[in-house]
């Protein structure tokens, strides 16, 4: 059986943004750390629109940029491969709904 290696470390989505802070400058959480975790992450805030037409290293660079916690946007550019994170953990309803629309591709 293959084994699945997972190293870095573990991004709490929290609903306090200061603990999200916190993580992002290096302290790491655990579940009895952690608090209350954010319910209802939608995929706007796991991955912004403006970067799912290209696949390139840009994808890599804006994972919850849009996440809310409280009234903060406490992950900016870059701060979850800086910070070496490579599991996340959040609340129910992890990756609710989308409000982007669905295009065809037009035909040339």
């Amino acid at each position: 059986m293959a084994k699945l290696d997972l190293t870095g470390r573990v991004l709490f989505l929290c609903a306090d943004p200061e603990r999200i802070a916190q993580q992002l400058a290096g302290t790491d959480l655990s579940t009895a750390t952690a608090g209350a975790l954010r319910d209802d992450v939608s995929t706007d805030e796991i991955t912004p629109m403006s970067v799912l037409t290209r696949f390139d290293e840009r994808l890599g660079r804006v994972p919850y940029v849009g996440l809310r916690a409280g009234e903060k946007s406490p992950i900016g550019m870059d701060a979850v491969r800086n910070g070496g994170f490579c599991v996340t953990v959040a609340g129910n309803r992890y990756g609710k709904g989308s409000s982007r629309p669905t295009r065809k591709p037009s035909a040339s």
